[in-house]
């Protein structure tokens, strides 16, 4: 099966903030990792307006932080995923 990816753009529509941009790509994270997407890309652009994605590290830590929670006791898969390069970011809530 191809492995499908997505490019986040982060476009702040007409009428909406930041805040809503940002609200927008949390769902968006969570809907195709739901359904078994392998990538999700935001894109970086500075300096244009109507793109929220000028602070890529701020947002990927935001996207990583809402979506793949393990318990503690699932530890281990989650050193395993690091290790495959499968979770960039890991946060151990106990």
């Amino acid at each position: 099966m191809t492995a499908l990816s997505v490019l986040d753009l982060m476009m702040i529509g007409e009428g909406k903030t930041f805040t809503d941009t940002l609200d927008d790509s949390v769902a968006l994270a969570r809907h195709v990792e739901a359904h078994g997407y392998k990538r999700y890309w935001v894109a970086e652009h500075h300096d244009l307006p109507g793109i929220a994605s000028s602070a890529t590290t701020l947002l990927v830590q935001h996207l990583a932080a809402a979506t793949h929670t393990l318990p503690l006791e699932r530890i281990n898969e989650a050193f395993d995923l690091m290790h495959e390069g499968k979770s960039i970011r890991t946060v151990i809530k106990y």
